[in-house]
């Protein structure tokens, strides 16, 4: 909406200091674990420092992903199944090598019928030590982490993971 307070924009990452203006963004929010798909290293980078030229000077970045430091990431594993009242997504993860993760997604409708949504798309499975490193390096001086939306305090154990960083 025109001469709104808020905008929202769905884009990919490498494009987002291209189009966006700089130190004009308050929030900057990547959710649903989509940073996963991010799956270079040097991307992920560039990432964390497009997200700093695009915020304020008090601005801040949310970053909401699961916690993959709870799963066996050898072979094919199962990360939490997304639950909705009419279907569930299933998505599982296998590991090629010490740098190659593929996800694999599909919808459950119920009835035994079963729709692919990804399959082998190349992902980096985050960790909140990969997160810290990139933040700092691209100058954020604040990194929290909690459990979920809850804001609880962080623990390995949780499924989900918020990261709020300034």
């Amino acid at each position: 909406m025109p001469n709104t307070a808020i905008r929202f924009f769905q884009m990919s990452t490498l494009e987002m200091s291209r189009f966006l203006g700089q130190n004009f963004y308050n929030i900057i929010s990547c959710l649903n674990s989509k940073i996963i798909f991010i799956h270079d290293k040097t991307l992920l980078r560039k990432f964390f420092f497009d997200c700093k030229s695009l915020l304020t000077k008090n601005g801040t970045l949310i970053l909401q992903f699961g916690n993959f430091m709870n799963f066996d990431t050898t072979g094919t594993f199962q990360i939490p199944v997304h639950k909705s009242i009419r279907v569930n997504l299933i998505s599982k993860i296998t590991k090629n090598s010490p740098e190659e993760y593929l996800l694999s997604q599909e919808l459950d409708r119920g009835d035994n019928h079963f729709i692919q949504i990804l399959k082998n798309e190349p992902i980096i499975p985050i960790t909140p030590d990969m997160v810290t490193k990139y933040a700092e390096q691209a100058g954020f001086s604040s990194i929290t982490f909690t459990n979920g939306w809850s804001q609880e305090s962080f623990n390995e154990s949780t499924d989900n993971i918020v990261c709020v960083l300034r």
